[in-house]
Formats: structure tokens, sequence, C-alpha cells
């Protein structure tokens, strides 16, 4: 199956005062990259990175055993493609460092299942796709909480022990927030942070495709999530959705989606 569709952040209508607050934070956002790219191969002591990523699965109620193993596996096979590996290989850097988390609806559901590891070859990814594949799954009735969700990657992202290039939030379910505030805040300090917040929205609820948009990924025009009928689809759409964020032909973002299909 293919991914259904690829939507990018939005914003309501916004006052003069906000737009240029986001024409600044795309000036800085974008000279801040230029800057990382002329810092030199280790920075006080780190290495370097293309990119730290955390990816955040969803193991609400509303994600049975099934299709929590459905995530683990398709997590596991889009880091061990070989298209994943060679975009990796053909980073500036030729690093990605990933971590791996859990989420629900409140801060003691988040779990890291894979603390950081540097991949940089087919090797290190298949290290992390045993520990994905070994895991235990168990269904637990918990509700949904988007900005738990944000809120720990924004914090796994802060302990990432390489100088990376950018930083990479990726958040996976399935629902939208049915317990709790709005995600809106959290998303908003993860973006000031210089954080990019890209999704996998499983399924096609129109009510959970405008909460990613509206409340979800970012920066405005930059964050994006794709969508897919169901867990079936994981795997492939996971790939497909790294090789947009990695990608250093990503200029034409039209061209690559078409391609990558």
């Amino acid at each position: 199956m293919n991914v259904r569709h690829i939507h990018f952040a939005r914003s309501a209508a916004k006052t003069d005062a906000e737009r240029d607050g986001r024409l600044i934070f795309g000036c800085v956002y974008v000279a801040l990259f230029m800057l990382a790219i002329l810092i030199p191969a280790k920075v006080w002591g780190q290495e370097r990175a293309d990119a730290c990523m955390a990816v955040g699965l969803d193991v609400s109620g509303s994600i049975h055993n099934e299709e929590l193993r459905l995530q683990y596996d398709g997590l596991a096979a889009a880091l061990i493609d070989q298209r994943f590996i060679r975009a990796v290989e053909t980073g500036r850097h030729g690093l990605i460092a990933v971590a791996v988390y859990t989420w629900a609806d409140s801060h003691d559901s988040v779990q890291i299942i894979v603390p950081w590891i540097g991949v940089q070859s087919g090797k290190d990814a298949q290290a992390i796709a045993e520990t994905l594949q070994s895991l235990e799954v168990k269904h637990v009735v918990r509700s949904t909480s988007l900005m738990v969700a944000l809120q720990a990657g924004t914090q796994i992202l802060q302990g990432c022990p390489w100088f990376a290039d950018r930083q990479l939030l990726n958040i996976a379910g399935d629902g939208y927030t049915n317990i709790g505030p709005s995600p809106l805040p959290a998303r908003n300090a993860a973006i000031d942070r210089g954080i990019v917040i890209n999704g996998l929205v499983v399924g096609e609820d129109p009510s959970t495709i405008e909460h990613y948009h509206n409340e979800v990924v970012g920066p405005t025009n930059v964050g994006f999530f794709v969508t897919v009928a169901d867990y079936q689809a994981f795997a492939r759409a996971m790939l497909n959705k790294f090789l947009l964020e990695i990608s250093w032909n990503w200029t034409d973002w039209t061209e690559l989606a078409r391609q990558i299909r």
C-alpha cells in the first residue's frame, strides 16, 4: 500500500505580529542550518550527525496487540531497508541518531524502548530492529494525549549525545487528544527549540487529520505528516516518511514523494 496523502503543517489566520514572528523564525532556522553546515566535524568533543531523530509510537487504548506489533516490526523494517541506509550514508556526516519511545496519556506512560543509537550502517540499523522485534506487546487501556507525546519527544531530543544539523521529532498515532490540554503549546515550545515535528497518522478520521494539521506538526509549511489506511501499511509509510525527512535532495518535495511511492 502507498502513502495516501502528505500534509504540511498549517495554521489559522495570523496577525501581522504573529506573521512577523514566523518570518523571523524562518530566517533564524535557515541561518542556523547554514551555520551547522560550516561547523567542524567535532564540536566540543561531540560527534556530528545529520539529524537527531526521536520516534514516538502510540500505545494508547485504541492500539491493540496486533497493531502494536505492526508498529514495532514496521519501524524495524523501515530502518533496515537499503533505501534508508543509502540515504543515511549519503548525508554530509553519514550518521542519523535514532531513539524510539512510546506514549499514551500521561508522562508515566512514556517509555524509551530504544535509547540513542548512531546509525551509520546496516549493522547499526539491525541492532535497533532486533530490539524492536524482541519487545513484548501488551494492550493497556489508556487515553491519548499528543501533548505528552510532544513534551516527551522534546525532552528526549535534548539528551541526544550528537551535535546534529537538524532535530526531528516523529509522532505516529491513530487518534486525537481526548484527555488533558491541547498539544499546541508543547508544539510551539518544540518549534522554538528548532525542532521539526512530523507525523504518521493511521486511518482517515477527519478529526485526527485536522488535529495533526493544526496542533501537532510544525513549523508551518515545514513539518508534515503522512496518512495511511491501516497498520498493514505502517512499514511502507514510515520508510517513505524517513526518506522525505533525511534526503539531501529535498528541495522538490513533490517529485521526491512521487518517486518513493
